[in-house]
C-alpha cells in the first residue's frame, strides 16, 4: 500500500494510519466471506494480488491452499492472498472509495450474543478517548454464548469508566459496547512484540461497568428477580439493567426463568424474558401475572363451591349477589 499522507499531516485524533490504493503491479479488493466486493464503510477482508504475489508457503501445502484462492474476477486467470486482515474503504469526496483503513485481523472478530463483533473496531474508538494511549478488547466466557466483552486500556491518568462506557455508547451500537473496563500500568508484551493476553488479569465484579443511570431494585418483586440475575450471572443487577447485555444467554435464561417459576410459584413463559429483558420491565410483567393468576385461582374456587348447587340454589344466589 502506499500511505495517504506524511505522518506529519495525520488529523492527531485518528485511529489508525489511512491507506490509499495499492502501489503498482499490485491488485487490493476487500471481499465479503462469498468473496464478494464490500460497499463503503463495509469492513471486508483485504485480498491482494498481482505479477508481485508469490506462489505460496514454502513446504506447506495446506496453508497454501487455505491463503492462495482463485481470482474471482479473472477465472483460470491467476490468484489472490488472503490476508486475513479486515479493512473498509472511506469514502471520497464524491462518496466513492478513496482511502482504506485497516481494521484489524479476522482472528479479532468474535460472537456475542449472535452478533458478530471486530475487537479492533472497539479498540480503535477507545483509542480516540482523552488519555487513553492503548488499548485491547477480548471476548472471555467458556462458550460462544457466554462470552463477554473486556477493554483493557492504558491512560496517563484515572479514567473515569462511566463516561467512557457514554463515549462509546455514542460511537458503537450496544452489542459492542464492553461488560468490563480494566486500566493498567502497561501491557506485558510477547517477545514479539505483542500484548501477551495470558498476563492479562481477569474480571471481577469491581471491573464491571454499571449502567450511569443504574437504579437500585426496591419492590419484593424487584429485588427477589435481582438476586436471581445474579446467583446465575455473578453480576449485580439495577432496574435498567438488561439481562443479556450484562452477560445473560439462552442457556441462562432457562435457568432464571426456572427459578422465577419456583421463587414466584407461577408458570412464566420463558419467552417473556426474551420480550421484557430489562429487570424494571421484567418486574412488570411477573407482577402483572401475578395479578391475572390471582384471578384465576378465585375464579376457579368460586366454580368450585358453584359447581354442587341446583338451579333453584344458582338462582337465588344470583339475586342475592344484585342485592
Amino acid at each position: 500500500f502506499a500511505l495517504s499522507g506524511h505522518i506529519d499531516q495525520l488529523d492527531p485524533g485518528a485511529s489508525c494510519v489511512p491507506l490509499d490504493g495499492p502501489i503498482s503491479n499490485t491488485e487490493v479488493y476487500l471481499l465479503d466471506q462469498n468473496r464478494r466486493p464490500v460497499p463503503v464503510g463495509v469492513p471486508g477482508e483485504i485480498y491482494l494480488g498481482g505479477p508481485g504475489l508469490a506462489l505460496g508457503y514454502l513446504n506447506q501445502p495446506g496453508l497454501t491452499a487455505e491463503r492462495f484462492v482463485e481470482h474471482p474476477f479473472k477465472p483460470g486467470g491467476g490468484q489472490l492472498y488472503k490476508t486475513g486482515d479486515l479493512a473498509r474503504y472511506v469514502a471520497d469526496a464524491q462518496g466513492r472509495p478513496g482511502r482504506i483503513e485497516f481494521i484489524g485481523r479476522i482472528d479479532q472478530q468474535v460472537k456475542i450474543r449472535g452478533f458478530r463483533v471486530e475487537t479492533g473496531e472497539i479498540e480503535a474508538v477507545l483509542n480516540q478517548y482523552p488519555g487513553i494511549h492503548l488499548s485491547h478488547v477480548l471476548a472471555t466466557g467458556s462458550l460462544a454464548e457466554e462470552k463477554t466483552l473486556v477493554a483493557y486500556i492504558v491512560a496517563e491518568q484515572a479514567v473515569d469508566r462511566q463516561a467512557l462506557l457514554a463515549f462509546l455508547g455514542d460511537k458503537l451500537p450496544a452489542y459492542m459496547l464492553p461488560g468490563h473496563v480494566m486500566q493498567l500500568d502497561e501491557f506485558t508484551l510477547t517477545a514479539n512484540g505483542k500484548i501477551d493476553r495470558r498476563a492479562l488479569p481477569g474480571i471481577s465484579q469491581s471491573s464491571r461497568v454499571a449502567p450511569a443511570d443504574f437504579v437500585a431494585p426496591q419492590s419484593t418483586t424487584e429485588k427477589t428477580l435481582a438476586a436471581i440475575w445474579q446467583e446465575v450471572l455473578q453480576v449485580s443487577a439495577g432496574l435498567n439493567d438488561n439481562f443479556f447485555a450484562i452477560g445473560g444467554h439462552s442457556l441462562s435464561a432457562t435457568q432464571v426463568v426456572s427459578r422465577i417459576r419456583e421463587s414466584f410459584a407461577m408458570d412464566l413463559p420463558l419467552q417473556t424474558l426474551f420480550d421484557y429483558p430489562v429487570l424494571d420491565q421484567l418486574a412488570q410483567q411477573v407482577e402483572r401475572l401475578q395479578l391475572e393468576q390471582v384471578g384465576a385461582d378465585q375464579l376457579e374456587a368460586i366454580l368450585d363451591e358453584l359447581e354442587p348447587l341446583s338451579d333453584e340454589e344458582l338462582e337465588r344466589y344470583s339475586a342475592a349477589e344484585r342485592d
